[in-house]
This record gives structure tokens, sequence and C-alpha cells, in this order.
């Protein structure tokens, strides 16, 4: 067959609503004449190749392919060479997609495609298309997505990972990394104790999954550790298994910061629990009362959802001697406390007599802290009903609560022996789960989540044994609670039904929650918000120690 027959292979040449329809769709077709080595390769191309590769009139088939292969970006010719090999050697149909210099249009995303076959003077003859991608929408999968501030294709088959963006993020100039993802969980770039999670996502995808999120810790641009979001997602197959994957980092540092916010206020909070008799979250531009805890949610859980005024009210005529119940309305009616923020006082807080079991008195302070939320500019107000006369020792009331093992020790917070351990942690409430993820991640563990009892249980006993090495349980959730889940998982026939650790974890701190989550079947109980140096300890007691 001679050189210029070539262009004949198109058997729809003269199909000219075909070519309009290929043309619109930024489809270029091309042919490839080409020994095994890659040697003396002639490209032939379509009108609409032409155009998309804004080559010259009357170009030889010789320099139109060295016109395209001296314009792919600098960093994908092994990429391109490799799957060009494959198509050669193999005769599969594969794809390649990777970033070209147009001549006008600069940089663009090009997707190509091909399959070989032998021709009888030993020659391999390569047929396939060459796409477009800037103007698609499934681009803005790719880049077009502001959020994602680095993006990359990974080849599972040939482990190498191209990319597409300027690495004004992550740390490194390479744009072509092979050996990927191993080559860099085996560097610093990815932080030790991110290592098995970030390697993770990609067997998620070996083993039949589309997609995988994760946040690890990556070196930045400055060879700093930062948070980021990983996600993959195969973009195509070649027999069934995943070839080429979707790659995208975004930094969440900024996140982060605002969640380990969120939890030192967490430590604040429990450390003001610690010393009151009561604890309220309410909503006082909306008057509501969120959130009731202590002595208050014993006695007026009822509360919850109702007006503040109402529960003042309550609380007034329940709690507060007569004689100083004026200057408690002074003090804490709604108006009033709103006027004194918008007059810059961010604390109010009253000494009085409170009520106990009748007409026993006992001198306590109500305090309460007021803060703007940002966003709907409701004005919110935490109140704390401290005890005047006694500090509550938490230690006490937990032994009074039923003897639960003390597990908790003043040794050194090294955390290195609880890498690679595995958890399941159940929790209902999904910032409190991203959190709780994030932090014992970032100790080394390996973290499963379960929204509620039922999956908890249903996880437990589907997984092989020594899958887990310690249940977290939240006591109150939807489906099924914590103390059913874990007597259903004591009472399971898996091989660790009876030794794996259940740890409570609970907002309602009293006795009897203590002693109802012991009687369950549980090894140890944490009240809410999370002390995580407690919890720390305690799964390297109960994990590490036996």
């Amino acid at each position: 067959m001679e050189d210029k027959d070539f262009t004949k292979c198109f058997v729809f040449h003269d199909m000219d609503w075909v070519q309009d329809i290929l043309h619109m769709s930024e489809l270029g077709l091309w042919n490839m004449v080409t020994d095994k080595d890659m040697q003396n390769v002639k490209f032939y191309i379509d009108g609409t190749m032409a155009r998309l590769l804004g080559a010259k009139e009357n170009m030889s088939p010789e320099a139109c392919f060295e016109f395209w292969y001296k314009r792919i970006n600098r960093g994908n010719h092994a990429y391109v060479n490799d799957v060009m090999n494959r198509i050669v050697h193999t005769g599969k149909l594969c794809e390649v997609q990777y970033t070209w210099n147009h001549p006008e249009w600069g940089d663009i995303p090009v997707r190509c495609a091909g399959r070989s076959r032998q021709l009888p003077d030993g020659r391999v003859l390569i047929t396939g298309y060459h796409q477009n991608m800037a103007d698609l929408e499934q681009m803005k999968r790719w880049s077009m997505n502001v959020s994602w501030e680095e993006v990359f294709e990974y080849n599972m088959t040939s482990g190498t990972a191209l990319i597409y963006t300027d690495r004004k993020v992550t740390y490194g100039t390479e744009k072509q990394i092979q050996g990927f993802p191993e080559v860099w969980a085996d560097s610093d770039m990815v932080h030790p104790g991110f290592k098995e999670t970030f390697l993770q996502a990609f067997r998620v995808l070996r083993t039949g999954g589309d997609y995988a999120r994760c946040e690890i810790r990556l070196k930045n641009r400055d060879g700093e550790y930062s948070w980021f979001a990983m996600e993959l997602e195969v973009l195509s197959y070649e027999e069934g298994c995943p070839e080429i994957v979707l790659g995208r980092f975004e930094d969440i540092t900024r996140l982060k910061e605002l969640e380990n916010a969120y939890i030192r206020q967490a430590r604040v909070n429990q450390l003001l629990l610690e010393d009151s008799l009561a604890h309220a979250e309410v909503d006082l531009t909306g008057d509501r009362v969120m959130r009731l805890y202590g002595n208050w949610k014993r006695c007026l859980g009822h509360m919850e959802e109702h007006s503040y005024s109402r529960l003042l009210n309550m609380l007034e005529y329940k709690g507060v001697k007569p004689e100083d119940r004026k200057d408690f309305r002074l003090y804490f009616d709604r108006e009033s406390l709103l006027a004194r923020f918008e007059a810059g006082r961010h604390r109010v807080s009253m000494n009085y007599r409170r009520l106990f079991d009748g007409d026993r008195l006992r001198h306590v302070q109500l305090a309460v802290y007021m803060f703007q939320e940002p966003a709907g500019n409701h004005i919110f107000g935490v109140f704390c009903l401290l005890d005047r006369e006694g500090r509550k020792d938490p230690d006490k009331e937990q032994e009074r609560a039923g003897g639960m093992r003390d597990c908790i020790r003043d040794d050194d917070m090294d955390c290195s022996s609880l890498a690679g351990r595995r958890i399941l942690l159940v929790e209902d409430n999904a910032l409190n789960m991203e959190i709780a993820k994030a932090i014992l991640c970032e100790h080394g563990l390996e973290v499963d989540g379960a929204e509620n009892g039922q999956e908890a249980y249903e996880r437990f006993t589907s997984s092989a044994p020594g899958t887990y090495e310690a249940v977290l349980m939240d006591l109150q959730m939807p489906v099924m609670d914590g103390c059913t889940a874990a007597r259903m998982i004591r009472a399971s026939s898996h091989p660790q039904a009876r030794t794996i650790p259940i740890i409570a974890l609970t907002a309602n701190a009293f006795a009897e929650d203590v002693a109802r989550a012991l009687t369950s079947g549980m090894n140890y109980h944490i009240a809410k918000p999370i002390d995580f140096h407690q919890l720390l300890h305690a799964l390297k007691q109960f994990i590490v120690s036996g």
C-alpha cells in the first residue's frame, strides 16, 4: 500500500454530514504508520484533525508527526510514549489524556485513543482520534472548579501520575511522577501518620470502587505539612479494570484550623461543665432553648426547643429564693441580655441562693457568655450554673457511677503505639464524626465510621477477626442506641465479641448513664465534648496494654 493511499482508510471520507458532526464535536481522526520501534513515523490526518492541530496545509506526513509530537507539553512525553508503545505491541484500544500546546489557543487538554494492526510489510497501522476537551462539560471536573487547586491524572496500569496544574499548592516541581502513589508514600511527601490513609484511597479503586476521598497531610509548596482533601474518580476502564483516574487536591488547612478552634472551644465548654451544676445553649435572638445539660437536662429536658422566656420562668420559680427573684429577672430577662450585649457586655453573672431538695439553700452563680453568629447575626448565650459551696469531683462521680476501670494514667502522651490500629467510631452527628476522625487519624489511628448502632453491629459482626481493636460508641442515636448495640455485639458469635474494648461517648455524664453503659457491656465512659487527651490515653491502655 502506498503512502498516499492511507488517507482512504477513512471509510466515511466522502460523507460530509458525518464530517460535520465530527467537526462540531471537536473530534479529529488520524492514521499513523510506523515500525514497531516507533521509527520513521508518518502521520495522516483528516480536516478536523488538521484544524485541531493548527497544522499548515500540504504538510508532509513526517512533518505532521514532528509538529504534533514536539508540541506535547513538557513532562508528558514519557507518558504518551508509554501509551503509544502499548498500542503498537498489544493491539488493544488505549487512551491517553495530556496537555498540548496549540499554536493559537495555547495549552489545551486533549484526549487521544487508538488501536493498531499489522500491515503485510511488517509495519504497524494505528487508527485513532484526537479530541479537544477544553470546551467539554467533563473538563469542569478536571480544573474548572476553582476550589480544587491541584488536578492530576493517574494511569493505574503504568503507575504514572501526570499533574495538569502548575504545582502552586503541593511541594515539588515535577509534572510527571513514576511509581505513583507508592513513591509518594515512601518519601516524606506524605506525612508519616497518613501514609496508610493515602494508599488505602487507591486500594478502594483497585477493589471495585469508582470514587474515593480522604483527608491527609502533604507537603505544601513551602515544604511544610498542610491539610489536603484528596478525591479520586475512575474515568475509564480497560477490559473491565480501572485504568485512568482523575485525582484532585484541595488545601483545607484553613478548614482544619477552624475545626481545631471548634475543638478548643469544646474543651473550654468541657471545663465549664466540670465546674458547673447545669449548662444550657440558648438562641437569644430567636428566643429558643437549643440544648440543656446537667441538672437542667435531668429536670427540664422537655424545655429543649421551647422558648428561653419559658425556661427562665421555670428556673426562677423552681430554684430561686423569692427575695432574689426580682434581681434574677433583672439580670437574665431576654431583652435585658440583648441590650447588655449591644452595649458591649458579653458576660453577665449573678450570685444568688438556689433552692435544692425543697428548702435547702445553696450559694450558686449563674454566668452567661454571649456571642454573635457571623452568618445569621443571631446572638447566642451559653449559661453555666456554678456551685459556689463545693466543686464537683469528676473522679468521685465516676467512682460512684459503678466503678468503671480506671484506665487513665499520667504517662507520656506518645501515641506511636497506636499507629495503624483500626477502630470503629459510631456517631450520628456528621460534624462530630469528621472532627473525631481527623484528630484520631492525626495520631496514626485508622478509623471506620458508622452512623448508628445497627450499622455498627453489622460492620463489627461481618468484619474479619482482628479488623477492629476498639469501638467508640455514642449512646444516643437513631435506629439503634449505643447500649443496645453494645449488648448485641457482646452476645454475637464474633471471635472478639467478649474481648473488644467498647468505650461509651455521651453528653449525659450522670452516674446512672455511666452505670447503664457499664451494664450493657462497655468498658469505659468519656463525656462529650470529648477530651481527646483522655480518649487517647484510654485507647493506649485498652489496645496496647490490654
